[in-house]
């Protein structure tokens, strides 16, 4: 390879945006409106949340997993099982943006549908 070659590949590589990983935890928050009467509030559940190399994974304080894929507008999918308090698990659907970090999770068991906070 040539010398000015390798400057150029040396300078690419400098220059080249190193791709970080984006943590945060939130909690969630019921939405009233779009869920059963016998729906509550959980502050207890705490997540943690990461975006890296356009994949969004989380873990909540109860063991509770997902990983998905991020669209390239943000937009994601998934699904996962929780455990009601009785320790009973149940299917959960995770909807939303990531970057605009507005999403949602939904159990379709309970009709209960919660808003993870900014």
């Amino acid at each position: 390879m040539r010398r000015w070659q390798m400057l150029l590949v040396a300078l690419a590589l400098v220059g080249a945006p190193a791709a970080r990983a984006e943590t945060w935890s939130t909690g969630i928050t019921l939405i009233a409106e779009s869920s059963l009467p016998t729906c509550s509030e959980v502050p207890q559940v705490m997540w943690t949340l990461s975006l890296e190399a356009g994949t969004l994974s989380g873990t909540n304080n109860f063991g509770a997993k997902f990983s998905t894929p991020v669209g390239p507008d943000g937009a994601v999918q998934a699904s996962y099982t929780g455990r009601a308090g009785s320790n009973e698990p149940f299917d959960m659907v995770l909807t939303g943006n990531v970057k605009t970090r507005q999403m949602e999770i939904f159990s379709a068991k309970h009709s209960c549908r919660y808003r993870f906070n900014k």
